[in-house]
């Protein structure tokens, strides 16, 4: 009597484990990859710098024209981080949420047959 009980304990505990690994392990993973990329991203946009010297002259050429197009490039160039950056937040999340979704899938495929 008690192995069938200590198989059955065994068993819960592994799905346990396997549904805590895949959530909770999966997610921290993910979030690690995706602060990572953005990180990666950052030290080629480097959207702090550009929105820091957002209004100085391009190149440091105190007239008009260096204000004028040291305010329009760093701009687009901040409006570019910042999509890229919601971009690639928008995709990771999407994705994190179809891999968290496959274990309920595959358990209504399994019950459902």
């Amino acid at each position: 009597m008690t192995a069938p009980i200590y198989f059955l304990n065994f068993f819960l505990i592994k799905i346990y484990d396997f549904f805590r690994h895949w959530y909770v392990g999966g997610f921290f993973a993910w979030v690690n990859a995706t602060v990572g990329l953005l990180e990666r991203f950052d030290r080629r946009l480097a959207l702090r710098i550009t929105v820091r010297h957002l209004f100085s002259p391009l190149y440091q050429e105190w007239n008009l024209a260096g204000f004028i197009l040291g305010f329009i490039f760093r701009s687009i160039r901040a409006i570019a981080a910042v999509s890229l950056y919601g971009l690639v937040i928008l995709a990771s999340f999407i994705l994190y949420v179809a891999w968290a979704a496959l274990p309920v899938y595959f358990i209504y495929k399994i019950i459902k047959g």
